[in-house]
């Protein structure tokens, strides 16, 4: 049964997406998975999924943003998803990914509630790290139902 009812992921790399997506399919981590490649396809989704239903019933329980996008970076982008009402407050665990870590990033993450970060280039074992602290912060946040 997978952990996660579902799992956006936000990156311009292909590559890095397709390893997600594979990872997260081999290790049963979502019955869902949406990738996006640009941060306004993201915002789409989220902007749908709150009009649907502003409860947040169907926000996604894990989301997994690329720092460096073109044109913002993923704490411009959380901030944006923040001011959509229906998001602010809500239970999605956030994580990064970064190919230049800096030391701003500690305490950006304390300031957005983000779970972590993993370092490009992404392996399988560096996504089974995500994996484990997601699990470890007990950040399943919502009850999966049967499928």
């Amino acid at each position: 049964m997978p952990f996660y009812r579902n799992a956006f992921l936000l990156d311009d790399d292909p590559v890095a997406l397709y390893l997600l997506d594979i990872t997260f399919k081999e290790r049963d981590i979502a019955r869902q998975i949406l990738s996006f490649t640009t941060f306004p396809s993201l915002l789409k989704a989220f902007s749908g999924l709150v009009e649907d239903d502003p409860n947040d019933a169907q926000l996604p329980d894990l989301l997994v943003l690329d720092l460096n996008m073109p044109g913002k970076d993923g704490f411009e982008v959380l901030e944006q998803l923040l001011r959509i009402p229906g998001i602010g407050g809500s239970k999605v665990c956030v994580f990064l990914l970064t190919a230049s870590p800096d030391r701003r990033l500690a305490h950006k993450i304390k300031q957005y509630s983000i779970r972590g970060y993993l370092e490009k280039p992404l392996d399988d074992q560096a996504i089974g790290q995500l994996i484990q602290a997601a699990i470890k912060q007990e950040c399943k946040l919502k009850e999966t139902d049967p499928a």
